[in-house]
Formats: structure tokens, C-alpha cells, sequence
């Protein structure tokens, strides 16, 4: 009896299991993914480029490349929760993708540029997080909602709070223009099996913000010398200072608004000239 109960348990266990497995991805398979759809994406717009003199052809070609782009945004939301190591390991992802992970990583950010735009990138990007029920994405620019966004992360910090909350702080480039960028800190905590983008941890002298941002002109803000921007929102490396550059006009200053993390939360503490 107590073998014929064993084998109906081990039975059933397998019948439980087996579409796990069968549906499981490997990181190869991902990153093998990966490089065809940029490739194909990359045709695409070759394509698309070379037919200008024939609307119709342009036309024929953007749909495609467009219609790459959804299909792999289609692929990750249903694949990664699937595949093991996507939120943890190093990835070999194209050139051109936005692959950011937090520093405890249980966050990451997939972003593409979709090259449908203009000089206002579109660009899709998914937000892969770790929940105590496993691995979820979301899309927090949902297509059938705002569209897509001129968004994509530098870097993505975490700070603890002295309550036990853990945040994630990602420093997020904006494209407008040609000239017209802007920059932003957002304050992220995973709670339950969702992801709040919206949490309200910076304190101004009058309310309390879930981001700060400042838009300016890029090439007043670029230095030749440094080959980069001059001044950046940025964190301490112990992330319990952050400092966001002060914007006169479309020009960025070297003054500063300088906020001290308490323990809770980001608070004002003064404006340094």
C-alpha cells in the first residue's frame, strides 16, 4: 500500500511540475532571442531608410519595425518571469538595450529604443522585479495606456530605511530633442507582488514628491573637456546625501539643492551656491 501510495504522489508531482519545466527558459534562449529581434529591428530600419524616396516602402518597413518591437516586448513580459537568472545574472544583451539592475538585485530594467521616433526617442521599457512569490514584469508605460516614453536608466541605487523598508532609486534620462533632455531621481519600493513606482520620499519645504526632475539644454550642460554632462542629479555613494543640479532658464547651474536622507525620508536641507 505504502509503494502504490508513494507512486500515485510521485504521479501527481510530475503532472504538477511538468509544465514548469516545459515552459521554463534558459539564459541562452533569452540571449539568443535577444540578438534576432535586434537584428531583425536593425533590418528594419535599414530598410526603411533606404526606401525614403518611396513612401509606401517606408511605410511597409516602419510597420515592421514597429511591429519587432511588440513582439519582444510580448516575448519578455511572458518569458522572464520564466527564466531563471534573468533578474540576477549578467546578461548579454545588444549594444543598444538598456539592461540596469539595482545593487541587491531585485530590480532590473529592460529598455529599447524602438527607432519610430524622431528626435524624441521611442522607447520601450519593462521593470523585472523579484516578489516573495517569484519573478514579475511590468510595463509602466503600457501602450494601451500613455504609449511609449523618451525614458531609460543610468543607474539604479537602494537605500534602508530605519522602519525596514527597503528603495529603489533610479536615475532616469529623458530625450525631447535634440537639445532638450531633462533628468529625474523616482523613489520604487516592491511590495507584496507589486511594484509601487510612486512613493513619496523626497520632502520639499512645502509636500512631499515621489520624483524631482529638471529639464534643461544639453549642449549647455555638455563639456568638451570631460566628454560628458557637467552636473547630474546625483546620490553619495552611501546614498544618504543627494544633490540636484539648479536649472536657470534651459541652463544648468553649478548651484545645488542639497537633501539629507533622516532615516524615512529625503529632506530639504539647503541650497548650496
Amino acid at each position: 500500500m505504502g509503494k502504490i501510495t508513494f507512486k500515485l504522489y510521485f504521479a501527481t508531482a510530475l503532472l504538477i511540475l511538468w509544465p514548469a519545466f516545459a515552459d521554463a527558459q534558459s539564459l541562452k534562449d533569452l540571449e539568443s532571442h535577444l540578438a534576432k529581434s535586434f537584428d531583425k529591428m536593425a533590418e528594419y530600419f535599414r530598410l526603411s531608410r533606404e526606401e525614403r524616396t518611396e513612401p509606401g516602402k517606408t511605410a511597409a518597413y516602419m510597420d515592421s519595425l514597429s511591429g519587432a518591437s511588440e513582439q519582444l516586448r510580448s516575448y519578455l513580459l511572458e518569458t522572464l518571469p520564466k527564466t531563471t537568472g534573468s533578474l540576477t545574472e549578467n546578461i548579454q544583451a545588444p549594444e543598444s538595450m538598456w539592461v540596469v539592475t539595482s545593487p541587491d538585485k531585485k530590480l532590473r530594467e529592460w529598455a529599447w529604443d524602438t527607432k519610430t521616433g524622431g528626435s524624441m526617442p521611442e522607447i520601450i521599457m519593462l521593470l523585472e522585479y523579484q516578489t516573495p512569490h517569484g519573478l514579475a514584469v511590468t510595463d509602466p508605460h503600457d501602450t494601451t495606456q500613455e504609449g511609449n516614453t523618451p525614458d531609460w536608466f543610468d543607474t539604479i541605487y537602494t537605500v534602508h530605511s530605519k522602519s525596514g523598508h527597503t528603495y529603489y532609486l533610479p536615475i532616469i534620462s529623458s530625450q525631447y530633442s535634440t537639445k532638450d533632455v531633462g533628468s529625474r531621481i523616482e523613489a520604487y519600493e516592491i511590495v507584496g507582488d507589486k511594484l509601487n513606482t510612486t512613493v513619496n520620499l523626497f520632502r520639499t519645504p512645502k509636500k512631499e514628491l515621489h520624483s524631482i526632475a529638471i529639464n534643461y539644454d544639453y549642449f549647455s550642460n555638455y563639456s568638451d573637456a570631460l566628454s560628458r554632462e557637467r552636473f547630474r542629479i546625483k546620490l553619495s555613494p552611501d546614498a544618504q546625501i543627494l544633490t540636484i543640479p539648479v536649472v536657470v532658464g534651459d541652463s544648468v547651474t553649478a548651484g545645488t539643492l542639497k537633501y539629507i536622507f533622516d532615516g524615512e525620508r529625503y529632506v530639504f536641507k539647503e541650497t548650496v551656491k
